[in-house]
């Protein structure tokens, strides 16, 4: 066997130390093209096409796997991201280029790159909670009930409530660790 510093395994791309860096770089190269044909074409197609594109060419790139990569610990590869993500806001909406991008977020019910990955974390905590995700994945996430036989105030007020794995040998950005924590919030 040969070593490789990275592997692509179901279009993930993992280093060889699982901090997703690689896969940020290549994600935010594949939306930046978007984000330039979006550019070129955003004044021949109206706003509700270009909403077809961001959707189906940018946000397909992002979406996948998120759960997964998307606390990964490169701050410069997520930053590029928000900022081509933004780019294409701007482009979407017809915007000046420097115009603030929230609002219009918000007028097309478009969440930003955080909001998303938080929202794709407790999709998949509360698929585990409810056993509807594969069963691999449902010795995840503790519950509170789970951990006790006998009845405390944390686990009839909040029966749901996911506590913090305390394992070592766990990636930081993992959903071992994120995802409790967006539960939680």
């Amino acid at each position: 066997l040969t070593m490789s510093e990275t592997a692509s395994f179901l279009a993930l791309t993992l280093d060889s130390n699982l901090s997703f860096d690689q896969h940020c770089h290549q994600v935010s190269n594949k939306i930046a093209r978007t984000a330039g044909i979006m550019g070129r074409i955003k004044n021949l197609l109206p706003t509700p096409a270009l909403k077809i594109i961001y959707d189906s060419l940018l946000m397909s790139h992002i979406q996948y796997g998120l759960e997964i990569w998307g606390g990964c610990k490169d701050s410069k590869g997520k930053k590029r991201m928000q900022t081509i993500q933004k780019k294409a806001i701007r482009h979407l909406t017809k915007s000046h280029y420097l115009s603030h991008t929230e609002p219009r977020m918000k007028n097309l019910g478009l969440l930003k790159f955080e909001d998303q990955y938080k929202l794709q974390v407790a999709k998949l905590a509360h698929d585990i909670i409810n056993k509807k995700s594969p069963i691999m994945l449902r010795d995840e996430l503790n519950l509170c009930s789970n951990q006790h036989s006998y009845s405390l105030r944390s686990v009839s007020n909040n029966p749901l409530e996911v506590r913090q794995n305390n394992q070592n040998n766990s990636v930081a950005s993992s959903f071992r660790r994120s995802g409790p924590k967006v539960w939680n919030d």
